[in-house]
């Protein structure tokens, strides 16, 4: 090891360069620090605007692949990061000979330690400057990147406005910015080790490299915590120094610091309180699975302590504290150990014995009792029960370890991703029920319902194809449980996945349930009236009134139940409905209401046709009768006895709510949508209601003109989606924030919003969920007249459709995306006359030409559709 250190520690050239040479559009003014493999400088750039940089040059005879892609990693990452406490990136270019460099955001300050003792910082500004820091690492967790070296000379705090910044500087493998005599108290790596600084690296960082994660700059957080509040580090740097490289191994892996309230803090004039101790000593634990989860997790409990909250970090448990001892004092272990050994093995031997006669017990108990089941005859649904209760009780304990999980996972980290974790995690546990093909059916049809529930589209809708395979094997493949389960699947896939290739697979359906001897069952119309839906969802009205129409000529051939019929027609008004018929839909959509009155329909039934109405009154543009046929529903609610659920009255309310903004009537809006709230923030609503409701009367507000108060409303709806870990709302949360910033004249705000709402999308099986986002970055700069950059999102966009076997045969998202580039390279042309064309543009023309001939051909408008827009269900039925 030491050899290897030594080694490593060669410091290779340099470089010929000196103060004054110029670097691209950079003239170098200060050497700052080298690395293992970089130089940075203080650097002047002179063009286009002058201004001081850091600039990280590759050092001469360090051009070797390895090298080569660690400093581009470097640059990669650092490209990634936007966020106040991180050092960003400015640019990046080559040297005549060839040597990549990078230029950083020049931070002028001093390291975080040195500012809070030279500044006599109180506790809770320290506190405060923790907390900010754990968001920086957080925001670079979040982009996939483990820093694997915090330490005070790697974070600087500036002042901004006279405010207190920390920067986080050199992310990556390399030390970028380490002064040359920290070199010997750094681990520097190749492949097979990693790199850290002994005073705050965690014990995984020197014994298991597939260990380091996250929680390894957690444990650093916790070292930097440690020292600002004790002005120290958790071990003093000489006893690393003076004892060598094994005892400096064992302290790291063995050894708990001190309480920081038992270490000298004077300098700090106040009393560390015990909840600090033990938020500190959790965040150094050794054992990575004791440690916060995260660093936002980690600031929560410091911010926690500052509001006088209970804290989640505690005293370790005896077992925990009793394994540490055992560590420390192997040999003491050792001889108690020999001394208990006889007395153990022999109640170990009795015990053995004790529990092989209950199993002989128990075996002969069982030959008993199906003797007497023979002898009793037992019933083939005797032995159905058993074996359903035997599922049954798997089933729930599989679900408790699943939903315990999660539910621990959310309490502890406030992790939005925590359920889907634990959800990849427990699918592992499928593999243990392989044997029970029910069983495994039923625990995958849960499994795709929590994936829903957090927004996790492709994880449903893979657990809804292995849900279909199973069944197939359960009951058949051409069984109608199979087909059942096949038109789950591709209702899924049809709203979140490759929604084009699901027609055919639909008519194909639809053919084997023929051939299978079921045509005109239920599940028969159920399949054409999906198809019907995706045809319109693909904006084809001729093929979607086309399947309907046949659809309804087939119920007066088929004895179809009462319920199928009324099925049959609300999708024919639907069909109708897209097709600008409406005074037919609503005709077709009263004698639908009237039978089931007579019929004696469900509830659910009856609720349906009224939702169609509704919708149509909404693309008529009658709101305001739309608003009086819900309020009758409202009254008639608030009557009931037993009252309804509370996650009826708010659905109601909200799209009473909704149908009253459109129609202009705000207080009325705001009235309703505010006792919507008030019901979602009891504890009795279902979990996501809070965060629907705040996103609804965001809309509303911002309707009404009042903006400000929409943003306040719309930032709580994204924070109580992150809490609840849910996907699904937190999307639709930050969607409703990014309008209503740019409706209060916060445009840059609302395309930062967009942005993170891009990269919530990214991994969406449905290529154009990222589209409308997208439009809606294109649609901001080219309000700013930054026209440039509205064509470049849009080429964004159209390469994403062009590239993907869907989208190169979607004419409605092609024609429409060309649209949009034509109209902002247009502004851009007349803007800027001599700019040159786009090299989509001739694709453009042509493409937008087609989705108009198209329209026509339909009998549509042209501009009624958008790169994916998602609904906003303020005045529609959810």
């Amino acid at each position: 090891m030491k050899l290897l250190l030594e080694g490593l520690l060669q410091p290779a050239d340099a470089g010929d360069e000196a103060v004054g040479d110029t670097v691209g559009d950079f003239c170098l003014v200060e050497r700052l620090g080298e690395g293992g493999f970089g130089i940075v400088w203080r650097a002047v750039q002179t063009v286009p605007v002058k201004r001081e940089v850091a600039l990280k040059l590759l050092k001469l005879g360090m051009d070797s692949r390895e090298v080569l892609a660690r400093f581009e990693q470097e640059r990669q990452i650092l490209a990634t990061m936007e966020h106040p406490c991180i050092a960003g990136m400015l640019g990046a270019g080559m040297t005549g000979d060839g040597r990549p460099f990078f230029v950083m955001e020049l931070v002028r300050g001093l390291t975080l330690t040195r500012y809070a003792v030279e500044k006599k910082l109180p506790l809770c500004s320290r506190l405060g400057l923790f907390i900010d820091l754990c968001r920086g690492v957080q925001h670079a967790h979040q982009k996939g990147v483990i820093h694997r070296d915090l330490k005070p000379s790697n974070v600087l705090v500036t002042e901004v406005d006279g405010q207190p910044v920390p920067k986080i500087i050199d992310f990556g493998i390399a030390k970028a910015l380490t002064p040359q005599r920290d070199a010997a108290m750094s681990l520097l790596t190749r492949t097979g080790t990693v790199m850290g600084t002994p005073l705050y690296m965690a014990p995984e960082q020197l014994t298991d490299r597939d260990l380091v994660d996250t929680r390894s700059d957690v444990y650093a957080l916790g070292a930097l915590l440690y020292e600002l509040l004790t002005d120290e580090p958790p071990f003093p740097a000489k006893t690393f120094t003076a004892k060598g490289e094994d005892e400096m191994r064992r302290i790291i892996r063995v050894v708990v610091p001190q309480r920081p309230s038992r270490r000298n803090a004077q300098m700090l004039g106040e009393k560390i309180a015990t909840d600090l101790d033990w938020i500190t000593l959790r965040a150094l634990e050794k054992d990575p699975r004791r440690r916060y989860a995260s660093a936002a997790e980690l600031a929560t409990d410091v911010e926690r302590f500052l509001t006088d909250q209970p804290v989640l970090a505690h005293p370790p448990e005896w077992r925990y504290l009793t394994m540490l001892w055992v560590r420390r004092h192997r040999a003491a272990c050792a001889a108690i150990l020999i001394s208990a050994a006889a007395l153990i093995s022999g109640t170990t031997i009795a015990l053995w014995q004790a529990q092989e006669a209950r199993r002989e017990r128990n075996v002969a108990l069982e030959h008993e009792t199906a003797a007497r089941l023979s002898e009793a005859r037992a019933t083939t649904s005797e032995i159905l029960a058993l074996k359903q209760k035997q599922r049954a009780e798997q089933m729930a304990l599989f679900l408790g370890q699943l939903l315990d999980h999660a539910a621990a996972e959310v309490e502890k980290g406030r992790n939005p991703e925590a359920l889907a974790g634990a959800l990849g995690r427990s699918r592992k546990l499928l593999q243990d029920v392989t044997h029970d093909a029910v069983l495994q059916g039923d625990l995958l049809k849960r499994i795709s319902g929590l994936c829903v529930s957090i927004g996790d589209w492709q994880g449903a809708i893979a657990a809804l194809t292995d849900l279909a395979a199973v069944t197939g094997q359960v009951h058949g493949p051409e069984s109608e449980e199979a087909h059942e389960a096949i038109l789950d699947y591709l209702k899924r896939e049809a709203d979140h996945g490759t929604r084009g290739a699901v027609p055919e697979k639909l008519v194909a359906l639809k053919a084997r349930i023929e051939q299978a001897g079921r045509k005109g069952s239920k599940l028969w119309f159920d399949v054409q009236r999906e198809l019907v839906r995706v045809w319109i969802k693909l904006d084809d009205g001729p093929k979607a009134l086309e399947v309907s129409q046949r659809m309804m000529a087939a119920v007066e051939e088929h004895d179809l139940r009462k319920q199928g019929r009324l099925n049959v027609r609300v999708t024919h008004a639907y069909a109708l409905e897209f097709a600008g018929r409406y005074d037919e839909a609503l005709a077709l959509l009263e004698i639908t209401r009237l039978a089931g009155i007579e019929e004696k329909a469900s509830q659910s039934a009856m609720l349906a046709i009224e939702r169609r109405q509704l919708l149509i009154l909404q693309a008529r543009g009658d709101n305001a009768g739309g608003a009086v046929l819900l309020r009758r529903r409202v009254e008639a609610m608030r009557a009931a006895h037993p009252p309804p659920k509370p996650d009826d009255m708010i659905s109601t309310l909200l799209q009473l709510a909704g149908f009253e903004s459109t129609a202009g009537q705000h207080d009325e809006s705001l009235l309703h949508a505010g006792e919507a709230l008030e019901l979602a923030r009891d504890p009795a609503a279902e979990g996501a209601a809070l965060c629907r409701c705040l996103v609804r009367l965001a809309e509303y507000e911002s309707a009404a003109g009042r903006h400000d108060t929409a943003v306040v409303h719309a930032q709580e709806a994204c924070a109580e989606a992150l809490r609840l870990g849910r996907r699904r709302e937190l999307v639709s949360a930050q969607e409703q924030l990014a309008w209503s910033l740019r409706e209060a004249g916060r445009a840059e705000e609302s395309y930062a919003v967009w942005e993170e709402n891009c990269r919530v999308h990214e991994d969406d099986p449905n290529f154009k969920s990222v589209f409308y986002p997208l439009a809606e970055m294109a649609a901001i700069r080219h309000e700013q007249k930054r026209h440039a950059e509205a064509v470049e999102i849009i080429r964004d966009i159209w390469r994403r459709c062009v590239s993907h076997p869907q989208g190169a045969k979607d004419i409605g998202e092609l024609g429409y995306t060309a649209q949009l580039g034509l109209k902002y390279q247009a502004a851009q042309r007349q803007a800027a006359p001599g700019t040159p064309p786009p090299a989509e543009l001739a694709a453009w023309q042509k493409a937008a030409e087609t989705y108009i001939a198209q329209k026509e051909g339909k009998g549509r408008a042209p501009a009624d559709k958008g790169p994916a827009k998602p609904q906003r269900v303020g005045n529609a039925v959810p």
